[in-house]
């Protein structure tokens, strides 16, 4: 068994909304979202990241136990929620924080897995066949905009990155659509969205590596497109390549286009994480 992770704030390590974990057992990447307004009411230098560290405590301790996963989440969903609305302030807060998840857990001769938001899991098995598990909602929805900030780039002749501001009320649209039918289902406060989740079960003896990633980290194959998500996949199972070094990759990519001109996004460069998971 060979196990690796990585995360790196896009900002700065300190302010990294994404968090990672990886033991035997189960493995997870999370990717914090701050509210719409921005508000701040944890000690924590935004609610995101006190959600994802939240939510990353009770996951460790409660995925260890036999419960149903999606019992487990909406547990999480339900006790994380509980201590935040006990927060002083809590109550004027008009938007939560929130957070997309890609997990996997065995379970006896199972794989467990479970997906919301634009994290992803990748699986090889034993056949070497590499299957990319992930949601559509949020993506979709992302997607659009970004061709919104790239129209007015166009028409007012400036950068792409400085369009960003002038679609705040698109965004504002967007997330008002969070779990919700016409919308994206993210963990949040809201334990319905769990029933929308991508959860599902693979034979353990089938499987020979698992890779979680949140979007940031994606970026390589999905934005930049550097190479395909079964390149990485066999790059880093034949260790090839290190995740430090896929992550410098990365980080000089998204230097080389400040202005997200070439390779159009919200921002230069976002929280970063991903797990190798090998079995033996």
């Amino acid at each position: 068994m060979f196990k690796d992770i990585l995360t790196k704030g896009g900002k700065s390590d300190k302010e990294n909304e994404d968090c990672v974990y990886l033991c035997d057992d189960f493995g997870f990447v999370m990717d914090g979202a701050t509210g719409l307004l921005k508000e701040n009411i944890t000690n924590c230098v935004s609610d995101a990241k006190w959600y994802v560290e939240e939510f990353k405590n009770f996951l460790i301790k409660n995925l260890k136990t036999k419960k149903n996963l999606k019992g487990i989440m909406k547990d999480g969903i339900t006790y994380v929620s509980n201590t935040y609305n006990n927060i002083e302030g809590a109550t004027s807060v008009k938007s939560k924080p929130s957070s997309g998840i890609a997990l996997f857990r065995k379970n006896e001769n199972n794989i467990e897995y479970f997906i919301l938001g634009d994290c992803q899991l990748i699986i090889k098995d034993k056949k070497d066949i590499i299957t990319k598990l992930q949601l559509n909602d949020l993506p979709k929805l992302d997607n659009i905009n970004i061709g919104r900030m790239v129209k007015i780039a166009k028409e007012k002749n400036i950068n792409v990155i400085d369009a960003r501001p002038l679609i705040n009320d698109y965004l504002v649209e967007t997330r008002l659509t969070q779990n919700t039918n016409n919308g994206y289902w993210i963990l949040s406060d809201d334990i319905n969205a769990v029933d929308h989740a991508l959860h599902g079960t693979l034979n353990l003896k089938d499987i020979k590596q698992i890779i979680g990633l949140t979007d940031g980290f994606s970026q390589l194959y999905e934005v930049f497109k550097v190479f395909t998500y079964e390149e990485l996949v066999n790059l880093i199972n034949n260790k090839k390549i290190s995740l430090d070094n896929l992550y410098d990759t990365l980080f000089t990519l998204q230097e080389n286009d400040s202005n997200c001109n070439r390779y159009p996004r919200f921002k230069i460069r976002d929280d970063a994480s991903i797990f190798n998971y090998e079995l033996d």
